[in-house]
């Protein structure tokens, strides 16, 4: 396949998922009655890229967007692309769209190689972080010049949870700024944090030290115990590398609280939750406050071993001892970890303060 092609004379990436969405949107679009004169324009697209990209954004299709898109191109059969596209941004900026939609249009816009300022609410368009059923956007923030991220998700953050992280000022727990309900999904707005999570940290480091590992737990652990002893107390239940962002400073920042949840003994809760990470009592509806420290176990133990704990058989990290996969680790950290990953909640750490304890020997 070749690296790029040309679309209206706009070289694209074809595995960029952005630009593959939108030409494969406008395929789809191109396909259907009454709509005309569109497929002519995409003759140039490469076939092997067209199979490529298949339905990847088949929600779009009746995004009103792409029908504002259509439009444009229908009216000018020899277009030229740049005010083409100087038309679509004065359609759009004058559209009355909702944040996904209007979301949408910027990440078209960009597939077209045009780098929008449309504004969304009071912010100003960035980058796009996540696509898809879930949806991120960096935006900036004129009134406080500061960056921030626009998350929507249909894992709805709860209202009550959101109420205690707004109150939360901690270098462990990003900001939480803002939260709104739109339609099947909410949207919440939280500070933009500089650094990478750590699955993609993996990617790029081949080996963690210990020393590394456990200066990160401990700090985890703060955050944990902050959390769990809060009034009302705070389970956020899907502790995984991703959600872990690592700072210039070092700092380690909890990112995602899509389910997390106000803690009450014995409240049967929805079964949510990352395979691998979440802990047995989890998937029966039934997590606990130390259902987070097998979380961070699981967590510790990728991290140290890189063994996915996603692609291996449920409940098994009895059968990779960490010191097995990485003879370097102590014998206590190896304690640790896996004293948190017991399958038996009595068996795990009474609580966060008595596993930070034990990693502390560690140092």
């Amino acid at each position: 396949m070749p690296e790029t092609t040309e679309f209206f004379g706009i070289a694209h990436q074809p595995r960029d998922p952005v630009a593959a969405a939108a030409l494969d949107a406008l395929h789809q679009l191109s396909q259907k009655a009454p709509i005309r004169g569109l497929s002519d324009k995409l003759i140039g697209i490469d076939p092997e890229l067209r199979r490529e990209i298949g339905p990847i954004l088949e929600k779009y299709q009746k995004s009103e967007i792409l029908q504002i898109l259509v439009q444009i191109l229908d009216k000018e059969p020899a277009i030229d692309t740049e005010s083409g596209l100087r038309m679509l941004h004065q359609q759009v900026e004058n559209a009355a769209l909702d944040f996904k939609q209007r979301n949408a249009a910027v990440q078209i816009l960009n597939a077209y190689g045009v780098r929008s300022n449309l504004k969304i609410g009071d912010y100003e368009y960035r980058e796009t972080l996540q696509s898809g059923e879930s949806y991120a956007i960096r935006a900036y923030d004129p009134n406080t010049n500061t960056d921030i991220v626009i998350k929507g998700d249909r894992s709805k953050l709860s209202q009550a949870v959101f109420n205690v992280l707004k109150t939360i000022d901690h270098p462990g727990i990003t900001k939480f700024l803002g939260y709104q309900e739109s339609g099947d999904q909410v949207l919440y707005y939280r500070e933009y944090i500089e650094g990478q999570d750590l699955e993609l940290l993996m990617q790029k480091v081949k080996r963690f030290t210990e020393k590394e590992l456990v200066k990160w737990a401990l700090q985890i652990c703060d955050t944990l115990d902050l959390l769990h002893n809060h009034v009302p107390p705070v389970m956020v239940l899907d502790i995984k590398p991703a959600n872990l962002i690592v700072s210039p400073q070092n700092q380690i920042v909890m990112v995602d609280f899509n389910i997390a949840q106000i803690y009450q003994p014995k409240k049967k809760y929805p079964v949510v939750g990352t395979e691998g990470y979440s802990p047995p009592e989890q998937y029966k509806g039934l997590p606990e406050l130390r259902s987070d420290i097998y979380s961070l176990g699981a967590t510790l133990h990728h991290l140290a071993t890189r063994k996915d704990p996603r692609i291996e058989p449920p409940f098994s990290f009895n059968e990779r001892p960490p010191r097995q996969l990485n003879p370097g680790l102590s014998q206590t950290f190896e304690s640790v970890i896996m004293k948190a990953l017991e399958f038996e909640i009595g068996k795990r750490f009474e609580d966060i303060q008595r596993m930070k304890a034990e990693l502390l020997r560690c140092l």
